[in-house]
């Protein structure tokens, strides 16, 4: 968003008087990151797990002479064989190892409520889902895919990091009716205390995008405009799905295949947060997204106190 800037950063923090207390989690059941953060990071009944690839931190030659790879064995196909796939081995590697970051908090994957998958090529994107049900099953988590230029690991195809609730605490997945089912990994939203997390919406239904280049009228109006109309409508069925409203929107993540639809789309926000709008953040993201034709995918926490 701006030029010649070369890094952006957001975060969630604690505010609570003192009545949580955030701490670092740690385990020695998987190989620790050399970057130096927390595996996990706990306050009160929420777990927030660093995003997670499929690296053991061991370098598997040729390297230095050439390429190599940074994923890990166990992730890793065969390519002396036909049969195998890459992106499933190395999801199931990864949520094995976020498994692992929660445990360290005495959770694990059945309490999990949100999740952010980002995959270097968006063609992984149904077999990413098949191996992330494989694992996951019928749990209620909230899903947000995000396609990405590369990963941090030489030959890593996905990275996922993910909040959950401590056993005890109360977790709700919903699925508001009339809404595109097939992206959201098993939950529209997921309510956990007072947060609703919702899965990445963008402009579509079951049968694919809803803005679409045989429109007669398409010049008529703003593709970026008549796409965020559409989330914020989506969005607005999602919160009232759980008692809420847009209003209740405290956090927004924004991800488009070009910056240059940002002014115009975000026009729409001035109807929809008249008054104290969401923290947001934008990130241009590769072409396609999870669906083509679109380009913009939105990413939402409210805020729903009892």
């Amino acid at each position: 968003m701006l030029d010649e800037a070369l890094v952006q950063v957001d975060g969630i923090a604690i505010a609570s008087d003192g009545q949580l207390q955030k701490t670092a989690l740690n385990t020695d059941k998987v190989s620790r990151p050399p970057a130096g953060y927390s595996l996990a990071i706990s306050a009160g009944d929420l777990i927030f797990a660093s995003g997670a690839t499929p690296t053991d931190y061991r370098s598997a030659g040729p390297w230095p002479a050439g390429e190599g790879t940074g994923v890990a064995e166990e992730a890793r196909v065969d390519a002396n064989f036909w049969f195998g796939s890459e992106i499933k081995k190395q999801t199931a590697y990864v949520l094995q190892k976020l498994d692992k970051y929660l445990v360290a908090a005495d959770s694990g994957l059945r309490n999990a409520v949100k999740a952010q998958a980002y995959l270097a090529d968006m063609a992984d994107h149904f077999a990413f889902l098949e191996a992330w049900r494989a694992v996951m099953g019928d749990s209620k988590v909230a899903l947000s895919v995000v396609p990405v230029k590369g990963m941090s690991t030489r030959g890593g195809r996905v990275e996922i990091n993910m909040v959950a609730t401590r056993p005890a605490a109360k977790r709700t997945g919903l699925c508001a009716p009339g809404i595109a089912q097939a992206l959201c990994g098993g939950a529209h939203a997921v309510r956990a205390g007072d947060l609703l997390f919702i899965s990445g919406q963008m402009a579509c239904n079951d049968a694919g995008p809803l803005e679409r280049s045989n429109d007669p009228f398409s010049l008529y109006r703003s593709s970026a405009r008549v796409q965020m109309d559409a989330i914020l409508r989506t969005t607005s069925e999602i919160c009232a799905a759980a008692g809420g409203s847009l209003k209740d929107i405290v956090r927004a993540q924004l991800f488009y295949t070009d910056l240059k639809e940002v002014a115009e789309s975000i026009e729409r926000w001035k109807d929809a947060f008249p008054d104290h709008p969401p923290a947001a953040t934008f990130v241009e993201v590769p072409s396609p997204l999870a669906v083509p034709g679109c380009t913009i995918l939105a990413d939402f926490v409210a805020w729903l106190p009892d």
